[in-house]
């Protein structure tokens, strides 16, 4: 869990592997983790309270418990000599587990033995050494300026689909330019094609380091992935370092960017295609897959994706862009020499540099782009192909550019059993023929046919925007701005209505005048007589006057009051297409 993501005046409460976890900071600035359940009646501690001695309180009936989850108040107790019985007893304390916060993350190691906390040590927080460079970057920039790095480094989002699903996901670039068309100006799916994946080529180094030798591993199709270990596919190195088939060593820590354990990622392949001509993705169970990009000296860019299974339905993802010239910090001569080559482009990626620095808002678009249909496949897998290693069998992966799926998948079976639940993928029905429909089903089931439905899938907001440092303020102040344009369209609309009535009145007023003329006296009228109608003609010209220029003030305020309505609706409308983007956002692929 992103740190500040956290709130540090409350408990709050979080699910990994269908464990529902209480997390909480005590008075020595120290993050805890425990299961979310009081010894005493399981009532849940998320919902208890922080109490001024650095204890939680159990809202149910008040226990307290220290950081190391020791019961020290038990208010029901007869005496003190009785509570003190009762606190030493291990049944009253609450079950921790170890934490480390690290890398701006929260990480818990889920064992509460009593051994837990060393074999916790043993094991290295898995962080990529690009990430630590990029840590120790920030660290440095910080001592020299005073100033604080600003919140946000992490993008985390629950999904509505397994961990499974999320993994195969993850570890498929093919799928980029068609489900993701438009999404960046690479992301094209006119011009996606074949995307060879062949094994990364390193150096096997021998105990003393003075002497090597090179291995490559050669590219296989497959015909078919129901028979096909992934340990035997080229790319797949063993956590001892070596791979199984084409003998590939991993590299060690700090010489491989996106090596995150001494022993290097389980599999790391090389692919080339549209989206990238020089692209390497690796997988480190069981939740780290990176993608890097090279597009010359310097212009590096590696993203971490951490890939946590809730429980056997829904998965959470975590992401830390690591790019230097990201899109939030491409600088003007970058942005002009783009704008020559490609304006379209640069204008997606300055809009982006202004509307969304971090990039939040474009990772919650990309995972648009997958869920209707991910959620579906999950459907189906969890229907009809619930046994270990049914996707060989439910699958066709006659191309290399399934290669990382096979191997993640592979690995899952070989090792984790199917899958953290067993490989259910989201339930445990019987396995069924494939497009065997299940009896009493719908044909449109495994869709999300209905308009709720999509809201819960693309929920944008529940997911991620209210618990992220950076989005939610601007969803709250984007929410005020709409609801201040909204405010001053009704002024303006009461105001253009009292200016079009004072038009409307002025332009009776000089018609009136206009067609008023005062009858002239007789030849024997006196002189007074004659004087008053000239008095009379003065006036009724004074008033004509009057009305016109009554009427062209007006005129010109109801044009003056209409063209800012007009200003007005227009950035209520921006504002309200924009506050959508952190809500919901009904994803239509473009072909439908």
């Amino acid at each position: 869990m992103p740190v500040d993501y956290l709130d540090p005046k409350r408990p709050q409460t979080i699910t990994v592997l269908g464990i529902n976890l209480v997390v909480w900071r005590d008075n020595k600035q120290q993050w805890r983790v425990w299961r979310d359940q009081c010894p005493h009646r399981l009532a849940p501690l998320s919902e208890g309270r922080l109490e001024s001695d650095g204890s939680l309180q159990c809202a149910y009936h008040g226990w307290r418990f220290d950081g190391t989850g020791t019961c020290t108040r038990i208010p029901q107790a007869l005496d003190p000599a009785a509570e003190a019985t009762a606190c030493r007893s291990r049944r009253s304390c609450a079950q921790a587990f170890p934490a480390e916060q690290e890398g701006g993350m929260l990480w818990v190691w889920l064992d509460s033995s009593p051994q837990a906390q060393q074999e916790s040590d043993q094991v290295p927080v898995p962080l990529t050494a690009i990430k630590r460079q990029r840590d120790a970057e920030a660290a440095e920039h910080v001592a020299r300026t005073g100033k604080p790095l600003p919140k946000g480094q992490w993008y985390m989002r629950d999904l509505p689909y397994p961990y499974e699903i999320l993994l195969e996901n993850v570890a498929d670039p093919a799928h980029l330019p068609f489900s993701h068309h438009g999404a960046l100006p690479a992301l094209d799916r006119d011009k996606a094609g074949a995307m060879p994946m062949t094994p990364v080529q390193n150096e096997q180094r021998t105990g003393d380091n003075s002497s090597t030798s090179t291995t490559t591993g050669t590219t296989t199709s497959t015909t078919t992935s129901t028979t096909t270990s992934s340990t035997h596919l080229p790319g797949y190195v063993d956590q001892g370092g070596v791979e199984q088939g084409a003998g590939l060593a991993a590299p060690p820590v700090g010489t491989d960017p996106n090596s995150a354990s001494p022993a290097g990622p389980l599999a790391q392949l090389h692919f080339r295609g549209d989206i990238a001509k020089n692209g390497l993705i690796t997988f480190t169970p069981p939740s780290l897959i990176t993608h890097s990009y090279v597009a010359g000296p310097g212009k590096d860019s590696y993203s971490n994706f951490y890939l946590v299974p809730v429980d056997a339905r829904r998965s959470r993802i975590f992401s830390a862009g690591l790019t230097r010239t990201t899109l939030s910090g491409a600088g003007p001569v970058a942005l002009l020499g783009l704008a020559l080559k490609r304006p379209a482009a640069a204008l997606a990626l300055l809009r982006m540099k202004i509307l969304d620095p971090q990039g939040h808002l474009l990772l919650s678009h990309i995972l648009d782009g997958d869920s209707v249909f991910l959620q579906a496949q999950a459907k189906t897998m969890s229907s009809h192909h619930t046994a270990k290693g049914a996707w060989r069998r439910a699958y066709f992966m006659p191309t290399p550019a399934d290669s990382m799926v096979q191997l993640a998948r592979g690995w899952l079976d070989e090792v984790a059993g199917g899958g953290p639940f067993g490989g259910s993928s989201g339930s445990s029905r019987q396995e069924q023929a494939p497009g065997q429909q299940q009896q009493g089903a719908t044909p449109d089931e495994s869709i999300a046919s209905s308009q709720e439905e999509r809201r819960a899938l693309l929920d944008r907001y529940n997911t991620h925007v209210r618990h992220c440092p950076i989005c939610a303020p601007r969803h709250a102040a984007l929410t005020k701005a709409v609801a201040a344009a909204q405010g001053l369209q009704q002024l303006l609309l009461s105001s253009l209505a009292t200016a079009l009535t004072l038009t409307a009145v002025a332009a009776a007023v000089a018609v009136a005048a206009s067609a008023a003329v005062p009858v002239a006296p007789a030849a024997t009228a006196s002189s007074e007589a004659a004087i008053g109608h000239l008095l009379g003609l003065g006036g009724m010209a004074a008033a004509a006057v009057t009305a016109q220029l009554l009427l062209k003030v007006s005129a010109m305020a109801s044009a003056v009051v209409g063209l800012l309505l007009l200003l007005v609706r227009q950035a209520a409308t921006w504002l309200k297409a924009h506050l959508s983007k952190y809500e919901f956002r009904d994803y239509v692929h473009a072909h439908l």
